[in-house]
């Protein structure tokens, strides 16, 4: 509890269960129908706008203390983190996708997800394989891509100061972003202004949701450069009652329900203003740190195995259960289905931190500490 920032815990623990519960409840009508009002927020933004702010932090040290960015050690440790488990669980779905389930997929798609390029081009439908690896895809290019452009940005800034060079670089990567969207919005016919265009084409497509994650390490930036003022407990305050003002009324499930209309906000600046009002809760996230107890315990463990809960519990639970429980005719089984569902997640998320997250992170922190 000590080494960690529980604020930000709280927030990655939110985000992971509302995916988990989101896909889950199709597992049982019931649960569903009881469960809708957990449409508040998009756990997916919430993982972006906080990783940002965690790698942003990362490289602002990392610039502030060497003035330079050691490129290659930052990709390395970044590589130790995400891809070791993610590949077994890649490898796990080619194989229970192919010789279990025997589910009729595309064996390029499937070897797309090696490269993380598999959302590269919009579309890219929900219902392929693998398909929560969309956000992984992102925030991986996001990883390879944002210290790059802070190194372009040095070489072509003669004035070497980090809050002026990071601008520029998340400039750029915002922009990108925001005018790729535009671009694409404006080349749709108004017959495709739908929830299918808005999502396949445009929610989870590489290159058009660069932004949210930039808004993370716009934040570490305040953080770091305004310290006494992201410190201040006013500030703190004020900032997220505005943030939660702003994910509240860009709830998606207005989006869903056509309460906020598909037209050139739902499609190209929704996405930053929303990943903006997750980055106004940040300054008091990062700095409460309430007295350990059972529950703060239990928050900080669901945040620690939240990566294994993402990578296993969709495609590997989610789409089995689902499929069996339409077999069964009681209502009450299906409830029992969704519980042992939850049971499972917890299961095998902690046996993939434990075996596999684990021993990868400590053998990283030893060897590039």
């Amino acid at each position: 509890m000590q080494n960690r920032r529980w604020g930000l815990d709280l927030l990655r623990a939110i985000a992971i269960l509302v995916v988990v519960e989101q896909h889950g409840r199709y597992i049982s009508e019931k649960i569903g129908n009881k469960l809708q009002f957990i449409g508040l927020t998009d756990g997916v933004d919430l993982f972006f706008v906080l990783s940002g702010f965690l790698i942003g932090a990362i490289l602002i040290k990392d610039y502030s203390e060497n003035e330079s960015l050691n490129i290659k050690r930052f990709w390395i440790r970044r590589w130790l983190r995400t891809l070791p488990i993610y590949l077994v669980a890649l490898l796990l779905n080619i194989f229970f996708m192919l010789f279990i389930f025997k589910y009729d997929f595309d064996l390029t798609d499937m070897f797309l997800h090696f490269g993380f390029i598999q959302n590269m081009i919009p579309p890219y439908t929900d219902y392929r394989f693998f398909s929560e690896a969309w956000s992984l895809s992102i925030e991986e290019f996001f990883y390879l891509g944002l210290p790059l452009t802070i190194a372009v940005a040095i070489y072509f800034t003669k004035k070497q100061n980090e809050s002026y060079i990071f601008l520029r670089a998340l400039s750029f990567l915002v922009l990108f972003s925001f005018c790729f969207r535009a671009f694409l919005y404006h080349r749709l016919p108004a017959e495709s202004f739908s929830l299918t265009e808005w999502n396949t084409r445009f929610r989870v497509i590489i290159p058009e949701r660069l932004d949210s994650l930039a808004i993370g390490v716009f934040a570490a930036l305040i953080r770091f450069k305004y310290s006494i003022l992201w410190h201040s407990k006013s500030f703190r305050w004020i900032s997220f009652i505005i943030g939660l003002l702003i994910v509240i009324c860009l709830d998606r499930t207005w989006i869903f329900n056509n309460t906020i209309p598909l037209g050139f906000f739902a499609f190209v600046p929704y996405f930053l203003i929303y990943s903006i009002g997750v980055a106004f809760t940040l300054p008091l996230l990062d700095s409460f740190q309430p007295k350990e107890n059972l529950f703060t315990k239990s928050v900080s463990q669901v945040s620690k195995l939240s990566y294994s809960m993402y990578l296993f519990h969709n495609s590997l639970l989610v789409i089995p259960m689902k499929n069996y429980s339409h077999t069964l005719t009681n209502e009450y089984l299906k409830v029992g289905l969704y519980l042992l569902y939850w049971v499972l997640v917890f299961l095998i998320s902690y046996v993939g931190y434990t075996l596999i997250e684990k021993p990868v992170l400590k053998y990283r922190d030893k060897i590039y500490a």
